[in-house]
């Protein structure tokens, strides 16, 4: 390979899609002293050779590139998701170590936790990190926001509003075209999208707020959570229509309120 590999670099296929595909067959299934020897550092510090080590689990080449500046903020999201401990736990220190543990909270991190186990990790490392930087109501609002958007996840939510983020949040500006966490759940028809709408209104979401819309067919209308899709359809999954719902919730607020209980019980996801 030392022999070979002066011609194969001048080769300008090299550079190309089929040598793309190479480099990340070397990543992934390489040794890392074949990489290093293979790969210029350039891309070896790059967010997608980052994220090819990260789903092959390649230990050795993980801590050289995140050791070396590789960027890896659109790679979180395979740090959260690895079924490897250990390629979280890099991935986890390196945030510490660069106090940067705000980076745990971003859309790639969230989109990763794709099941129970990876999202309880996330929720962890979440709480831990609150508890020694006491992040921004900004942070923690977005976070929840994107929670709401791409998993649908209960136990990032819960997280989240253990560690103060409000359940209202509309993003910074507040925008009178901005969606609360529970309007972007009452867009999806799924049992999840059901079940974190029903602990964001156990929790205190606004159902009544509304959002005017600037485009498509409904463009100078006022919408709220209540008119859309899956909010409809919730019976499907919760045996209550929206208004009941909304009713229910309420109510066991005010049973909650009463008995001094300030929040309500952590789900399971």
């Amino acid at each position: 390979m030392r022999r070979f590999l002066p011609y194969l670099k001048k080769n300008k296929t090299f550079h190309t899609y089929v040598g793309k595909r190479l480099l990340k067959f070397i990543i992934t299934s390489g040794s890392f002293p074949m990489a290093e020897l293979v790969l210029d550092e350039h891309f070896m510090t790059s967010a997608e050779a980052v994220q090819c080590a990260a789903k092959a689990a390649n230990i050795a080449l993980l801590r050289w590139q995140l050791a070396n500046g590789a960027s890896y903020f659109s790679a979180n999201g395979e740090f959260v998701s690895a079924d490897s401990e250990e390629v979280f736990n890099i991935w986890r220190d390196t945030l510490v170590s660069s106090e940067n543990g705000e980076g745990a909270f971003n859309w790639y991190s969230i989109k990763g936790a794709r099941n129970h186990a990876q999202a309880t990790r996330l929720a962890s490392f979440w709480t831990e990190q609150h508890t020694l930087h006491s992040f921004s109501k900004d942070i923690l609002g977005q976070a929840l926001l994107w929670t709401a958007q791409v998993n649908y996840s209960l136990v990032l939510a819960a997280a989240l509003i253990e560690c103060g983020a409000d359940v209202n949040y509309r993003g910074r500006r507040n925008a009178e075209t901005a969606l609360n966490a529970l309007h972007w759940v009452a867009k999806k028809t799924t049992r999840d999208a059901a079940h974190l709408a029903e602990f964001l209104l156990l929790s205190g979401a606004d159902p009544n707020v509304q959002v005017y819309i600037t485009s498509g067919r409904r463009k100078g209308e006022k919408v709220t959570p209540s008119m859309e899709p899956g909010a409809k359809g919730i019976s499907k999954w919760l045996g209550k229509s929206w208004d009941e719902l909304v009713d229910w919730a309420a109510e066991a607020r005010r049973q909650q309120e009463g008995v001094g209980v300030s929040s309500v019980t952590r789900p399971e996801d």
